[in-house]
């Protein structure tokens, strides 16, 4: 099998988002979509969907990892108050999901505001999510930046899960039979032609089982 190089940038002139990896888009690789909600110091909930998270360690110490940029009400969140929790979606909630895609101002409860509802956590101030399947609550260890250009950085954050839930149905059975109940969507940038290296279609939210192009993320 020929094995062919990826451009680790978009190549000049290249009509396609900065803020989008470029060879994760070559090579369509899913990222389970999450929801991280956090308060800030006066108790106000935001919510945002976020794609580059990743569980870590072991033993005593359960983490999980996440990124965004440092311009976010989500990073100043977690720095001011030292937690958030991590919620898992089920696509039945993609639409209500991508609504805090949106930039609320400050002092708007995303959560509210994005058609989805707040659920008191068991350790943490920064409520979870009703309507996700399952939910890390993290206290804050330690996060990283990176400059990305003049006045953004984007950080990876990293917490300790001191609680975890789920819904009942998604407890049960085997690997297939959670994932099956799970349903949770993963998010595919955009699809990039390698033969012109020019992008092909939009980002895609879809089941991993069967990734469907039922949602146009803008």
């Amino acid at each position: 099998m020929i094995k062919v190089e990826i451009p680790v940038r978009a190549p000049e002139g290249t009509d396609f988002p900065i803020h989008v990896p470029w060879f994760f888009s070559n090579v369509l690789l899913p990222c389970p979509l999450y929801i991280i909600t956090t308060v800030d110091g006066k108790g106000v909930p935001n919510a945002q969907p976020n794609s580059w998270g990743l569980p870590y360690g072991a033993g005593d110490v359960p983490m999980f990892l996440f990124s965004c940029w440092t311009t976010h009400h989500t990073y100043e969140n977690v720095l001011e108050t030292g937690e958030y929790v991590v919620n898992v979606p089920a696509i039945d909630a993609a639409k209500e999901v991508m609504r805090t895609v949106e930039h609320y101002p400050r002092g708007v409860d995303e959560i509210e505001a994005s058609g989805l509802t707040a659920l008191p956590s068991t350790r943490v101030r920064t409520p979870r999510i009703a309507e996700c399947k399952a939910h890390l609550e993290c206290t804050y260890l330690w996060s990283q930046t990176v400059p990305l250009w003049e006045g953004v950085e984007n950080a990876v954050i990293a917490g300790q899960v001191v609680a975890a839930s789920a819904d009942e149905d998604v407890l049960y059975g085997d690997g297939i039979s959670k994932l099956a109940a799970m349903r949770t969507p993963y998010i595919t940038n955009r699809s990039v032609d390698a033969a012109s290296w020019t992008a092909t279609g939009p980002q895609l939210c879809g089941l991993v089982g069967g990734m469907a192009n039922f949602w146009e993320m803008t």
